[in-house]
């Protein structure tokens, strides 16, 4: 029988990959529906560093729910908001839209919190450090966006591109819920999870103090 890693792991990559694309995907999407915002340096740069801002925060968060409910729950839940965001900023043609749109890009940092939970849950630990690397290779995403979307919205219309970009997030959605079994978690474990995570701060200090 295969290790359930050789699924979770290219799933989640897969994920992961098309979540990173979406940022770079929103920075073009925001400077062609509202040319005027290039205009203004700071207020433009500020519209794009948010789904990176609170993406960042997203990552914590996302990562600490997964332990908790699961990273494919977590995974196919930032995956389904950013199908929304997607469809939401091709309506968007107001700095206000723009800035919601922005947060809702930000579950792109969520998912890849969850999915590095998600990974190393099902991964052995001699090859846990192999496994993460293959997974954040995902942030490839951001560079396949930035050299393809210019080409494809050239030769075809500009709605081709984010319209594309939706699908394939969608088959992800599908694929990781088809092709993976839904965690259960038990009291047990997650309390098991809770009570790691808060002895690691206080086993943390009395190392610490003891230097």
């Amino acid at each position: 029988m295969p290790s359930p890693l050789l699924v979770v792991l290219p799933l989640s990559t897969v994920a992961l990959f098309t979540a990173s694309a979406s940022w770079t995907l929103f920075a073009m999407l925001s400077d062609q529906l509202d040319p005027t915002l290039a205009l203004y340096e700071y207020p433009f740069a500020l519209l794009l560093a948010i789904p990176v801002l609170l993406g960042s925060v997203a990552a914590v968060a996302m990562g600490g729910l997964a332990r908790r409910l699961g990273g494919r729950r977590v995974i196919a839940g930032c995956l389904a908001g950013l199908v929304v965001a997607l469809v939401a900023v091709l309506q968007a043609g107001q700095p206000p839209g723009l800035i919601l749109t922005g947060i809702g890009f930000s579950l792109a940092g969520g998912l890849f919190g969850a999915g590095l939970q998600y990974v190393a849950s099902h991964s052995p630990r001699r090859r846990l450090g192999l496994s993460l690397t293959c997974y954040t290779s995902g942030m490839l995403g951001v560079l396949f966006t930035y050299l393809v979307v210019p080409l494809v919205q050239s030769a075809y219309e500009r709605q081709l591109a984010p319209v594309a970009h939706i699908a394939i997030t969608l088959l992800a959605l599908v694929l990781l819920l088809v092709l993976t079994k839904s965690e259960v978690l038990t009291k047990s474990e997650t309390l098991r999870n809770s009570a790691c995570a808060a002895a690691g701060k206080p086993l943390q200090d009395h190392r610490t103090a003891k230097l």
